[in-house]
Formats: structure tokens, sequence, C-alpha cells
């Protein structure tokens, strides 16, 4: 195992996005699952010149992130891990090799403190996408703690810098893949995170994408678009508000030929973007998954062979 580190560490960063990329070799053209239709609808919130900030724990905004970077924002600035590593280039999506292709491609070293100023409090920041465990009508977030119906409490991992999120990028953008009348409610039961300045707050689902608007009743999220193959009344049955809907409710574009190929051959040819869709108890197997490919695919580069 040291000897297959020390080789992979002496791989040039090229050589290993050669060898992830051979993951998307055998890539088929089934239509779109609704992980890829929320990359894509996310990417296309990329425009050339932004600034984007690569979550710790957010592997599908990381996709859109480098689908966007790849087809049409080559000059989109991404910072990763915690904002130490500054402008680094495009990669394929990757559970271990992350940090060390970005630290030969950074266009600069940093620490956090420093980024937090030049970037963060500069309102520099365009993206950074982010999940909730629990959302309210209002576009409140809680990754704090939840109620059981038995009236426990299930501690979460916490709000990890989701507050500052929320208010010192240009708009604070949410997702959330499998939305549900547990994790949609009229109020949160605890409020970690929610926009207070002036600016937009969206949140993306796995059946459409709602935006805070004025009604009657205050700022609430507002249904403005259907992915395309869902039924208004599955929002509805999956919602735990009452559903506010745009009068012009419009279509997500389904992902195109060229999306969807450059997702599944080149962006996230291992598929971690399956990682926000999968139950928690299944998710460690995922994983598992996902590394001994890795590991398969970086033992052909390093020495042909398979690892032992």
């Amino acid at each position: 195992a040291v000897a297959r580190g020390r080789a992979v560490a002496a791989l040039p960063a090229a050589a290993i996005v050669r060898a992830l990329e051979r993951a998307g070799a055998d890539a088929d053209a089934a239509p779109a699952t609704p992980a890829e239709t929320m990359v894509c609808a996310l990417a296309r919130t990329v425009a050339a010149g932004d600034v984007a900030t690569v979550g710790s724990a957010s592997p599908l905004p990381t996709v859109a992130y480098l689908l966007a970077k790849l087809l049409w924002a080559p000059d989109l600035l991404l910072m990763s891990f915690n904002g130490g590593l500054v402008d680094v280039g495009w990669r394929p999506m990757t559970l271990s090799l992350a940090e060390q292709l970005d630290f030969h491609t950074a266009a600069a070293h940093a620490g956090g403190d420093e980024t937090y100023h030049w970037y963060y409090q500069q309102g520099r920041v365009t993206h950074e996408v982010v999940g909730t465990a629990q959302l309210d009508v209002s576009g409140a977030t809680n990754n704090i703690s939840v109620r059981r119906p038995d009236g426990s409490e299930i501690r979460l991992p916490g709000q990890g810098g989701m507050a500052d999120v929320a208010n010192l990028h240009r708009s604070f953008l949410l997702y959330l893949p499998r939305q549900s009348r547990r994790n949609t409610v009229e109020r949160v039961d605890v409020r970690s995170a929610a926009r207070v300045l002036p600016g937009p707050t969206t949140v993306l689902t796995d059946l459409g994408r709602f935006e805070r608007q004025a009604t009657a009743d205050g700022d609430r999220l507002v249904l403005t678009h259907l992915h395309s193959g869902v039924a208004l009344e599955q929002v509805r049955e999956r919602t735990g508000w009452p559903l506010r809907v745009a009068e012009g409710l419009r279509t997500t574009p389904a992902p195109t030929a060229q999306e969807l190929r450059a997702l599944r051959e080149r962006v996230d040819p291992l598929g971690v973007r399956r990682l926000d869709f999968v139950p928690a108890a299944e998710r460690g197997a995922l994983i598992d998954e996902l590394l001994d490919r890795e590991d398969r695919l970086l033992a052909a580069a390093t020495d042909g062979g398979p690892p032992t």
C-alpha cells in the first residue's frame, strides 16, 4: 500500500486525469437520471468569470462546477479545500485524488483567512452551493438537529459556515437531492442559516427549482421550474408546506447530449454524483466501490495491473 501510494504520488497530474477518464469509456446513452438533471441545471447557473467555492461534502455541486468549467466557463475561478487552493484547473471528479490534482494546478496556495478576506468579505463569490437536512418555506435551513415523530432528537453534523455562505455571497444557493415532506417543513426545528441581507435564495431539488419571492404572507419559496417528466402533483405530495406556484411556471431544460456525454465520460466517469442520492445506510458501500474503482484505474496507470 505504501509503495502504491508513492507511485501514485509520483504520477503527473495529466496521467491521473487520463486514468480517471478511462472509467468513462463504457458510458451508455441512457436517459438522464435525476442526479444528472440536477447537475446540469446547477451548471447552467455558472457563467464566465464566476467565482465558486467547492464545499467540503458537496459532490453534486462540485460536479456541476467542473461540467461548466469544461464546456462553457473555462475561466471559472474554483477554490477548493477550504479556500486553500485558489483557481484550480479542470479535472475529473474524484474522491481520493482531488487534493493532489488541485495542489499542482492551483494558481495560488493560501490560508483560509486570506481567501476569506479576498473573496468572501469582498462579495466576489458567486457560487457555493450547499445542502441542507431541513428547509422551511421562508428559505431557512437546519443542519443542527431535528425531532423524530416520537419527540427524540437527532443531532446533525452542524452548519459548517452556512450562515456566512448565506449572506456573504451573491446569492444563497441550496440543493436538496431527495425532496420530501420530512425535509421541507413550515418552520425548521433549528434555524442554522438564512439569507437576511438583500439577494436571492434559490433551491434546486430533484423535482424542480424554487425561488424566494415576496408574497402576501411575507417572503416565501415559490416553485418556478419543474424538471422534465415531473408532474406538479408530485411536487405537492412531496412538499411539507402549501405549495406556491409561479404564474409563469417553466420546465427545466433537459440535459443536452453534449452535457450528458461530457458528464459521463470526462467530468464524473466514476459516478461520484450518486453519493448525494443514496440513503445514509448505503453510502459507505458506495464510497468503498468508488475508492476501489479509483485504485484499480491508478494501478493500471502505475504498473499495468490491478491492486493486490
